[in-house]
């Protein structure tokens, strides 16, 4: 059954907000009276995530043993080590979603929603919520997954705090604004390689394209590029304007800037110097003789060259 259940809004600022919501036991709620963004839950093992009526599954869906079922469920994230995540961070897309509390006792929900101008102006929330899904359900490599669900790890990290009325610190603030900037990177990199030419003017819509909703939101789709979501990258070294050989070129994750624990390192000396990365926002740089050069942020949305000023 489903009671009508008010979020109540703890924090916010200019990207985000934060708001909780608590469940009755075996209740539900729709996702959408929350919105697209990240919940954060003490207890992940009470919470499901039931596929709303809303979606139309399709007749690509037919004769398939899911229509057999009474209730689908979303997949719950893969969790991996080296990425250090928690099952207590789960996506929710909107009104794709119920929210069911399977436990015995009340349970406190809160979410973490978005603000400001969308990944793309041509693609709707439930576009973005759609494509997010598919990233972490599809049939991607297991690194680039983790990679999305540490955004919104992330991003989720706004919450825990608020549980005892402790708001998000500057630092939590800004690693949240770079993972954001990170997953809409990815999306618009999934765009581009799967829409054939330029977008042009029209909004494209997800549900109403060659894209089924139900396929994306569970991960059955198939996409004809790379599920490894990497790129192969090029960077060239330039002083003046001209090249400048012989520097090591590092690149870290915008969340871990500066930090040195996931600095990824070319693998020969400029220039030019390539590598594949994942894609998403990273900040380059260049070491030579005992210099540094001062960086760069870059979003890496598809093959590319970038000229490094040393």
């Amino acid at each position: 059954m489903s009671f009508k259940y008010e979020p109540k809004l703890l924090w916010t600022n200019d990207h985000f907000d934060v708001h909780k919501v608590v469940l009755d036991s075996n209740t539900s709620l729709a996702g959408s009276a929350l919105g697209e963004g990240v919940i954060y839950v003490r207890s992940p093992q009470h919470l499901i995530r039931r596929i709303s009526s809303t979606v139309d599954i399709g007749i690509q869906a037919s004769g398939d043993s899911l229509l057999s079922e009474p209730e689908i469920f979303l997949p719950e994230p893969e969790i991996s080590p080296v990425f250090d995540l928690h099952p207590n961070y789960v996506w929710n897309p909107g009104d794709l979603v119920n929210l069911v509390n399977t436990g015995r006792s009340r349970l406190e929900i809160f979410h973490v929603g978005f603000k400001g101008p969308p990944a793309h102006k041509l693609i709707s929330g439930r576009d973005f919520s759609l494509i997010v899904s598919n990233f972490l359900n599809g049939d991607w490599v297991k690194d680039f997954k983790a990679s999305v669900q540490e955004d919104i790890q992330l991003m989720g990290n706004l919450a825990p705090g608020l549980v005892v009325g402790t708001e998000p610190s500057a630092k939590q603030l800004r690693i949240a604004e770079y993972a954001r900037s990170d997953l809409n990177t990815k999306v618009r990199w999934y765009l581009n390689a799967n829409q054939p030419g330029q977008l042009g003017d029209q909004k494209l819509i997800l549900t109403m394209s060659k894209f089924n909703p139900f396929d994306l939101l569970t991960g059955r789709s198939a996409s004809p590029k790379s599920r490894d979501g990497e790129v192969e990258v090029t960077v060239r070294t330039k002083h003046s304007g001209k090249d400048s050989p012989y520097w090591r070129v590092l690149a870290d994750p915008m969340a871990y800037k500066g930090e040195g624990t996931r600095t990824l390192p070319f693998p020969r000396l400029s220039t030019p110097t390539d590598r594949k990365l994942r894609v998403g926002d990273y900040w380059f740089w260049a070491e030579k003789d005992r210099i540094v050069s001062k960086g760069l942020k870059y979003s890496i949305e598809g093959s590319d060259i970038l000229d490094l000023p040393v």
